[in-house]
């Protein structure tokens, strides 16, 4: 009856070994997956993110001036948007109503995303940006609307 209890217990203890084996093994998996889960936390936590895809800087009629220290400050504050966000590239597409010829337009609408740029890279920016101009824009019902140069991270 002894050495039944003895052999009982030695299996027992056996099974056990095993479990805490088992149990081992798991928690080394465990550690690696949470020191992984740590790593992009990290990761995530120090990655910037942006709230706008784009901004819309608007002119008056026939200019590329930005007279509006808001509009400079706004500028300048997706400047430090894009800086943050790592992009690797920027657009700047500036726009003009229908009033005047293409060829005029095509240069204004240029100069109004040059003036975007340029205060851009006054803030820091030094991602490459792409000029587009779009002289022209059709939508008659809102001229005042199509006054404006529009920038985007790509």
């Amino acid at each position: 009856l002894y050495a039944a209890q003895v052999a009982e217990a030695v299996a027992d203890l056996d099974e056990a070994k095993g479990q805490i084996a088992n149990l081992k093994k798991e928690n080394a998996d465990l550690n690696r997956k949470l020191g992984e889960a740590k790593k992009e936390l990290d990761r995530v936590k120090n990655k910037k993110t942006v709230v706008a895809p784009e901004y819309s800087v608007f002119f008056n009629f026939d200019s590329s001036k930005i007279n509006s220290k808001k509009e400079k400050i706004n500028i300048a504050a997706y400047a430090e948007a894009i800086k943050n966000s790592g992009a690797a590239s920027v657009k700047v597409t500036g726009y003009t109503d229908t009033i005047g010829s293409k060829e005029y337009n095509t240069g204004l609408a240029e100069r109004r995303a040059n003036a975007v740029a340029e205060i851009l890279k006054e803030n820091g920016v030094d991602a490459e940006i792409e000029i587009v101009p779009v002289p022209n824009s059709d939508k008659e019902s809102a001229k005042s609307l199509n006054r404006r140069a529009v920038i985007v991270m790509e």
